[in-house]
């Protein structure tokens, strides 16, 4: 009797399809940061649609940059997310070109992919900052841009370190990915009312007009567009360090599909 019964599915810990339950609020897009000398052997090269095909020819001197062999950083995917969407934009380019017939996890697994993220990686010039994360490796490129060729970075973080050192000019892949502060509501049993109400007013407070202003301070883009609040004014006087508002954004892979990638990166680093 109890096999025909049917269980009722759980309901889930985030409904992200509900706007009172999910909310995306700031958003910053991954950018390449590099210096003014390197700007126009490196531009044309990472601002198209084959960054990293770029970057993995460069790794293997097919050709070297005039100046040398590759060196780059970009914060650990194990530890950063900044890394993460990284190794996500590195996946979604290979898939692209090798694996448009299979999910972007087969693709992860796969030794193909294993071995393009091992070759890109041959460049990578990891030390401290990179294990230390997203900050610390814009900090120390602004302080240092003579260290590496260029970093993966959010465009905020670039926006403060051209500020510090005006040398400096973000590259924009295209497309790119980018990062969002989000807010989930939990939907769990065990949320008691006073919870769920604290919730929803924080809820209210990051969709108001002031906490987007106090984004802006940290030069995040506000994820609506339906108030005045803009980081547009700050991008156009950047202009002249490569910042633009415009951006052509793509998906980020699958949880599993990052997962199976960072494991790749991992082995093969």
């Amino acid at each position: 009797e109890r096999a025909s019964e049917v269980i009722p599915s759980p309901t889930p810990l985030v409904d992200f399809n509900n706007p009172a339950s999910f909310l995306v609020f700031l958003r910053t897009p991954a950018v390449i940061l590099t210096t003014r000398q390197k700007e126009s052997f490196l531009r044309p090269l990472l601002s198209g649609p084959r960054p990293w095909h770029a970057v993995h020819d460069l790794a293997v001197g097919k050709p070297q940059p005039p100046w040398g062999r590759l060196k780059y950083r970009h914060a650990d995917p194990l530890t950063s997310n900044s890394g993460m969407l990284t190794l996500g934009m590195m996946l979604s380019e290979y898939m692209q070109e090798k694996g448009a017939q299979q999910t972007a996890d087969d693709v992860a697994r796969s030794q193909g992919f294993a071995d393009f993220v091992a070759e890109t990686e041959h460049a990578l010039s990891y030390n401290t900052a990179c294990r230390d994360g997203s900050a610390a490796v814009a900090r120390e490129f602004a302080s240092d841009s003579a260290s590496c060729d260029f970093i993966v970075t959010y465009e905020n973080l670039a926006l403060a370190a051209t500020k510090q050192n005006p040398d400096l000019v973000a590259i924009y892949p295209r497309p790119t990915m980018v990062a969002e502060e989000a807010l989930s509501v939990l939907n769990g049993a065990w949320v008691s009312p006073s919870q769920k109400e604290g919730a929803m007013e924080f809820r209210r407070y990051v969709s108001s007009a002031k906490a987007r202003q106090d984004g802006l301070k940290y030069d995040m883009r506000p994820a609506t567009q339906d108030g005045t609040e803009s980081l547009d004014p700050v991008l156009s006087s950047q202009r002249k360090n490569g910042f633009q508002s415009q951006i052509v954004q793509e998906t980020i892979p699958s949880y599993a599909a990052l997962n199976s990638a960072a494991v790749a990166w991992n082995e093969r680093r």
